[in-house]
């Protein structure tokens, strides 16, 4: 009977592979944003779409990757339409850092 890796094209072991290239991944980005972010620095502002990106980068701080006291506020700029209280983008960023408990922000 044909794996699950089988069915979708992967090689068996593909996903010990992929594992070892997110952890690698993983490892990167913590490494990145400890450089942008100084040590001992109790909060960070971060512009938040509530996309892959900035989602990706709010957990890291959020988690303590920065610094197990560093807090993170998700800053959402968007643009109000004639007769729209709440456009799509803030709406999303807004329901993206309630889904983190993120503190979140918008204008």
């Amino acid at each position: 009977k044909p794996t699950a890796a089988a069915d979708n094209g992967c090689k068996p072991g593909a996903a010990a592979a992929s594992d070892d290239v997110v952890a690698a991944l993983e490892s990167l980005l913590v490494r990145a944003v400890r450089r942008c972010v100084p040590s001992g620095t109790k909060r960070v502002g971060l512009l938040f779409s509530g996309g892959l990106d900035s989602g990706l980068l709010a957990r890291l701080i959020s988690r303590g990757d920065v610094g197990k006291d560093c807090t993170c506020t998700g800053y959402t700029a968007g643009f109000h339409p004639a007769g729209r209280i709440c456009p799509e983008d803030v709406a999303a960023s807004k329901s993206a850092a309630q889904a983190m408990g993120l503190e979140w922000c918008a204008e």
